[in-house]
């Protein structure tokens, strides 16, 4: 036999909608705990209250929190430069991410920097 009869759904439904805790139903209801309760209310569909907003709680700040930044290296496309930029302990490291230059990892910018013609590395050689 089950303990929800018609008119108990109804009270349920009633004492929902004052506000009333799952334990408080509970109570008045004349059940053990709040779990059978919360569990009707959850099978009826009935929709979650926010007692912090019911009772005038000042609202919570209108801006949501901003999301934790994804790590640089998931930002990179497969024609990313991938040349580094600022302190990778830092939170303000990234990666270039300019149109890369065909056959290189970097941009042309960042190619010149990252690849030295030979001729300038024997000259640095022979000071």
């Amino acid at each position: 036999m089950s303990t929800w009869t018609d008119e108990r759904i109804e009270e349920l439904k009633r004492l929902w909608s004052e506000s009333l805790t799952g334990t408080e139903i509970a109570k008045r209801l004349g059940l053990k705990d709040r779990n059978a309760v919360m569990g009707k209310i959850h099978r009826l569909g009935l929709a979650r209250k926010n007692l912090a907003t019911e009772a005038g709680a000042p609202a919570n700040d209108p801006m949501p929190p901003e999301p934790e930044p994804l790590h640089p290296i998931l930002l990179l496309k497969e024609w990313s430069c991938r040349f580094p930029v600022g302190d990778p302990l830092g939170r303000e490291f990234r990666f270039c991410c300019a149109k890369r230059k065909a056959g290189l990892p970097y941009c042309e910018e960042h190619a010149r920097i990252a690849y030295t013609p030979v001729e300038r590395s024997v000259r640095a050689m022979r000071r």
